[in-house]
């Protein structure tokens, strides 16, 4: 048998953001480790490269960011720009480089004790523990890296919804193209709230700060119903928007499937960049106002369940035949996994349901992953006695990052803005 070249306590598989809060914890504990990564091929390094980071985030500056990155300069929230949230990314990336193996992953050998790797030059690795820190793959990535936005006066059917999908729908909409959303539902959200004189990141109003208040006053109006009492609401103008909850199979709330858009309110967006507009899209902050394009006509959300003709291009809605000219459809994130064989010898089928949190797999020893946001300080559950049961394992440590987010210090600094006197953006 082989030899190992080199026998490690951690080794982590992929060297994109999720990696960082891991590799600074076991610097801090002394733990021998290494990361092996073929080469800078995380989403957002496929972003830049295809020149798509031109949009701002939808979760703030102080829920993107790790808070050892937020105490150097932190003053106010606001929403980043993807740029802006890169240049982290590969400033911590250059910090940690010297421990960094330059390799591809061909196959993970998982036993009771340790695994083995087994990389494309040769090298045999052995690790007491691994995680596989390569996220996960969606399809569309491959729409946000390929679509081509100078289209105009189409009319585009979009199969899913989520934050991505809104961000193209707010470069389509300038096209003058026609968006047929066919979905089950989603929560529209506004990502400044005014209280008062202040306004807030709508992040500071979510579960993680108000469960300081009550658990159940966050679920309780999140998917609170909407009724026709207030004609503004917009589900109850438009009903296909408000997701049926009693497909739900269980009563917990938020529940399973649900989609939240953060969008910029017309309003607020004009009172942020208003005055300097040009150079705010340039920077990535685009006017993703879903209400508004689907009060105006320009976004129609039909049922999940409206027949589509694919071959003929038609969806039948309301006793009318409507052509379209492009077609989004969206899938379930896979993680990007290298082939393992438990024992060596079974290959191992990755499944969401068997895995705690997605990312602690029963059937394997060891190993943690697909790891999308692995926690700061998760290493010490991985040392668990041989047979222990991963659910038995909790993973210590703060949440690590949310993936996507975008800017609203301009609010903050001006103690606010009063939605009814701003003008509008649109003339």
């Amino acid at each position: 048998m082989t030899q190992p070249s080199l026998e490690l306590e951690v080794l982590i598989i992929g060297f994109g953001f999720s990696s960082v809060p891991l590799i600074r914890e076991l610097e801090r504990t002394g733990t021998d480790f290494r990361v092996v990564s073929a080469g800078e091929l995380s989403v957002w390094d496929r972003l830049e490269e295809r020149g798509r980071l031109d949009f701002d985030l939808v979760s703030s500056y102080l829920t993107s960011f790790y808070s050892f990155d937020l105490v150097q300069d932190f003053e106010t929230d606001f929403y980043p720009t993807a740029q802006q949230f890169f240049a982290m990314h590969k400033r911590w990336r250059e910090q940690h480089r010297r421990h960094l193996i330059r390799d591809e992953v061909l196959r993970i050998d998982n036993f009771e004790t340790h695994s083995l790797v087994h990389t494309a030059s040769g090298q045999l690795l052995r690790a007491r523990n691994v995680v596989v820190a390569t996220g996960y793959q969606r399809k569309v990535l491959s729409h946000l890296l390929d679509t081509d936005y100078s289209v105009t006066g189409q009319t585009i059917l979009f199969d899913m919804i989520g934050d991505s999908v809104n961000l193209m729908i707010s470069k389509l909409i300038a096209g003058g193209n026609r968006i047929i959303i066919r979905c089950g539902g989603f929560n529209p959200r506004d990502k400044v709230v005014p209280i008062g004189d202040r306004a807030f990141t709508l992040d500071q109003l979510e579960y993680h700060n108000l469960r300081y208040v009550s658990h159940e006053l966050y679920s309780s109006f999140y998917e609170a119903s909407f009724t026709p009492d207030n004609p503004a609401l917009l589900g109850s103008q438009f009903p296909a928007i408000v997701r049926d909850n009693r497909k739900a199979g269980a009563a917990a709330s938020p529940h399973s499937g649900s989609v939240a858009i953060k969008y910029w309110p017309v309003d607020a967006y004009s009172a942020s960049f208003g005055h300097r507009l040009e150079e705010a899209i340039e920077e990535g902050y685009l006017l993703n106002d879903i209400a508004l394009w689907i009060h105006t006509g320009r976004v129609v959300v039909v049922p999940r369940e409206t027949p589509v003709d694919l071959e003929a291009r038609v969806v039948h809605h309301d006793g009318l035949e409507i052509p379209f000219d492009h077609r989004f459809s969206g899938d379930a994130e896979q993680p990007r996994l290298p082939p393992i064989l438990i024992d060596g010898t079974t290959p191992y089928t990755y499944r969401y349901r068997d895995n705690f949190m997605g990312v602690l797999p029963k059937d394997l020893q060891r190993i943690q992953g697909p790891a999308a946001h692995p926690l700061s300080r998760a290493h010490p559950a991985l040392h668990r006695r041989p047979g222990q049961h991963r659910r038995d394992a909790e993973p210590a440590g703060a949440q690590a990052d949310r993936q996507r987010g975008v800017p609203a210090a301009h609010h903050r600094q001006s103690g606010g803005a009063d939605r009814r006197l701003q003008p509008p953006l649109l003339r």
